[in-house]
């Protein structure tokens, strides 16, 4: 069976490969933009950690004195063309992963456009003072060439241990990881003595949604979430409180329905203790908050837990790269 997925790889890779050299060797048009541009993209099919990654990316930026922007295609949106994300609105207009980085940083400039080249365009005539600007998943963008290129890859089964699809989890050839100025390995829950960038998840204290105080250790957690690679989330439940955590796993960017919600409050209620509470990560937060779904969860103490990348390798080595970028 393996072997019957390596052939459709195989045609795939050949594609791919006739593409790359097309853009590599500029045959098909490519833009190169006229201002600093940082692209965060991964080789596989999402479960890399791209949105944390370009929040400590947004972070490090405005700390060095520059006016960032952030440009998304806006997956799983109900919008097309250009957008400006505003956090007063749900995620149907922008996508989720926008959506929390607009309410992570209010004052910053965040857009979706699903043509990269036409997004850059407009960020620089409606905001002039942008100085740079932070491409989210581009790194198969090949119509615009970004200045720097950070790849991301999970530690457990790197891009260099995967396959194309079917075969794999890899949605372009490993050799497209040549394109980048930075590898990082990302969900690492160690340095493990490597001489790569490595990278791991911070996750902050939980926060409600609705008013409830902090959770005892005791607490029962009943969880759910829409993303690629649950594990972590529900690793770090379970470190925080005494008992197992009951999971309800989702597909990622999962647009949850009313009988999800009558699901996890069926769920929830079948939990046999009085101290028991619903969690959530800030990514399907954003995908539920200002719906008609999230209202009948209001009544149950509900919360979700931001997370924050952390460097387990070579923090300054990687802040210097930006620092040279952003100054060369």
């Amino acid at each position: 069976m393996k072997f019957l997925l390596i052939i459709p790889s195989l045609i795939y890779s050949l594609i791919l490969r006739f593409r790359h050299y097309l853009y590599d060797n500029e045959i098909v048009a490519v833009y190169h933009p006229p201002i600093k541009t940082i692209c965060i993209g991964n080789l596989e099919f999402g479960g890399t950690g791209k949105t944390p990654h370009a929040e400590y990316l947004l972070n490090l930026l405005i700390e060095m004195g520059e006016t960032p922007a952030f440009l998304s295609r806006g997956y799983g949106r109900k919008t097309k063309g250009f957008q400006w994300v505003d956090s007063s609105k749900n995620w149907e207009t922008s996508g989720d992963e926008p959506l929390q980085v607009k309410t992570n940083f209010p004052g910053l400039s965040v857009a979706v456009c699903e043509n990269r080249k036409q997004g850059i365009l407009k960020i620089i005539k409606e905001k002039p003072e942008t100085t740079v600007i932070v491409l989210d998943d581009a790194f198969q963008h090949l119509q615009v060439k970004a200045g720097l290129n950070i790849l991301l890859t999970p530690a457990d089964i790197p891009f260099t241990e995967n396959k194309l699809v079917p075969a794999g989890t890899l949605r372009d050839v490993p050799q497209a990881a040549n394109r980048a100025d930075v590898i990082i390995y990302t969900k690492s829950e160690s340095s493990k003595s490597t001489p790569n960038f490595v990278s791991g998840f911070d996750y902050s204290d939980p926060v409600s949604v609705n008013g409830y105080p902090p959770i005892a250790k005791d607490t029962a957690i009943l969880a759910f979430c829409g993303i690629a690679n649950p594990k972590p989330f529900e690793l770090h439940l379970n470190s925080i409180v005494s008992r197992k955590s009951t999971m309800l796993n989702f597909k990622d960017h999962h647009a949850f329905s009313q009988k999800d919600i009558q699901t996890l409050i069926a769920t929830f209620s079948n939990i046999a203790t009085e101290n028991k509470a619903i969690f959530t990560t800030q990514k399907d937060w954003m995908r539920l908050n200002k719906t008609a779904e999230a209202k009948a969860l209001m009544a149950f103490p509900l919360y979700y837990i931001p997370v924050k990348v952390k460097f387990w390798a070579k923090e300054n080595e990687f802040k210097n790269i930006i620092n040279r970028y952003i100054y060369s």
